[in-house]
């Protein structure tokens, strides 16, 4: 599941995303434009496992992807802002 972060801080967000993921059960996610400088809250609040991130660019850019280590396994080969 890909999602764009426009929004992302609006009350609802979370827990509309939250709905999402209990219906589709992902075993990947990818938040793009994420505007964040650390990413490492997102596991938690989005039950996932594990986290490759790299954090906004001054004010654009930023991605995250989560994903089930029980359902897919990787690693981060190379990371650039």
């Amino acid at each position: 599941m890909v999602r764009n972060c426009r929004g992302s801080r609006r009350p609802d967000f979370k827990r509309n995303f939250r709905e999402l993921l209990d219906f589709y059960k992902p075993a990947l996610v990818v938040f793009i434009e994420t505007h964040q400088e650390d990413h490492q809250s997102l596991p938690q609040e989005f039950q996932s496992s594990n986290i490759i991130a790299v954090p906004r660019t001054g004010r654009a850019g930023g991605i995250a992807i989560l994903w089930h280590e029980d359902i897919l396994t990787g690693s981060a080969v190379g990371l650039t802002p």
